[in-house]
């Protein structure tokens, strides 16, 4: 896996030599390799280069970079991109905020992965299972047992 991410930038890298434009498709395939390999730092980095390309990141790229967080145990990073879409009004989907909530579980974080599964009706969105679940298990970090119990109810209603 971590030299499939590295090759996969390094040919991101290279287009430019062989004067091809690269376009949105072969970033978000290489935030995909990144993402896989939970190479979050890479990912970001490669963000950083979209700009100087002309390319702005859409809602497939800011999913693979949230997940990449994840697999990171970056929860605030994941929380900034969250943030970030708002700012560039890019409509968030259900997988990007059960990707933030699983980087909150991942990391102890269990109010934050609780303010972010309240904030899903806030887009129009509705929790799924995998939203719950990882809530329920962040809870579980602070022997939160009663808001898990919460949850188990909530998402029973659902």
């Amino acid at each position: 896996k971590a030299g499939r991410w590295q090759h996969a930038l390094g040919t991101w890298m290279q287009m430019n030599a062989y004067q091809v434009q690269p376009n949105l498709i072969h970033c978000n395939a290489a935030l995909s390799a990144c993402e896989k390999a939970g190479a979050w730092e890479a990912a970001f980095e490669l963000l950083k280069v979209l700009p100087s390309i002309s390319l702005r990141a859409d809602v497939i790229t800011c999913s693979a970079l949230i997940s990449a967080c994840e697999k990171g145990g970056c929860w605030e990073q994941s929380l900034e991109l969250l943030t970030r879409m708002g700012r560039e009004q890019l409509e968030a989907d259900v997988i990007c905020f059960n990707g933030a909530i699983s980087a909150c579980e991942k990391c102890g974080q269990w109010e934050q992965a609780l303010r972010i599964l309240g904030s899903l009706p806030d887009y129009g969105l509705h929790p799924t299972k995998n939203s719950f679940n990882a809530a329920i298990r962040a809870c579980g970090w602070d022997g939160q047992w009663q808001n898990a119990l919460l949850l188990l109810g909530d998402m029973e209603d659902k």
